[in-house]
């Protein structure tokens, strides 16, 4: 049994969940307001997910995993989260924003979100790379799609210092945005925040790059045949 980022009592087995990583878990929530809405692409247990809930955040939260998307409803029910606040779903990731977050919030026929969007990709060893997705035609046509998202995204870089570390994280952003392949990199006024989270391993450093969709400058690159998927481990 571990305590929650929200005080309250979880079972949660050490496959799904990592405790050294709870000071991140409460920076990123931190940032959520009630009104807001999360769309947690691997979600895991829902150490993103149940917190922002229980802020008032309207949460949509998917885990290719079964076995993890069972955990965070157990872990839901434990901490009394409103049914009306979560829901979860078992679907590829990529799969999770074109259908779930775009076809059925982007577009947006009820109107705009009463604050804003955010999406977590919280699997650093390959996250991003899921980044592709929004380099859809789905993603390019401006009048359905509404833009105001931020996208916080976790991935490694194999460098020594914090300042590398950022350089390397927005880097890999710009790859796999399809900005690199013009010699393009991530424009900086859609940069919110690049944070080290923690050293891994030597020259091994966790990085979250939080930015602003720049659906004008993405190159439509998408090729369905030569994408990764998220696999269970």
């Amino acid at each position: 049994m571990l305590r929650s980022l929200v005080g309250s009592e979880m079972c949660i087995r050490d496959r799904y969940w990592n405790s050294r990583l709870s000071q991140e878990h409460h920076r990123l929530v931190s940032k959520l307001k009630a009104g807001d809405e999360l769309f947690d692409v691997m979600a895991g247990c829902g150490p993103f997910a149940i917190p922002a809930a229980l802020k008032g955040v309207r949460v949509y939260a998917n885990d290719l995993n079964p076995a993890s998307v069972d955990a965070m409803k157990e872990n839901a029910k434990l901490n009394n989260v409103p049914d009306s606040k979560l829901t979860c779903y078992n679907m590829d990731g990529r799969a999770f924003v074109d259908d779930i977050m775009r076809g059925g919030f982007m577009v947006n026929p009820r109107g705009p979100t009463v604050g804003k969007r955010h999406v977590t990709m919280n699997l650093p060893a390959t996250a991003v790379e899921f980044l592709d997705v929004f380099t859809r035609a789905s993603f390019r046509e401006e009048a359905v799609v509404d833009s105001n998202v931020t996208i916080h995204v976790y991935t490694f870089c194999s460098v020594t210092t914090s300042e590398e570390a950022r350089a390397d994280a927005l880097a890999q952003v710009a790859k796999y945005l399809g900005l690199a392949a013009g010699g393009h990199a991530l424009p900086q006024e859609c940069i919110e925040e690049v944070t080290v989270v923690r050293d891994v391993a030597p020259k091994k450093l966790m990085v979250c790059v939080s930015f602003k969709l720049p659906l004008n400058e993405i190159a439509v690159s998408y090729t369905h045949l030569t994408l990764p998927t998220k696999r269970i481990v």
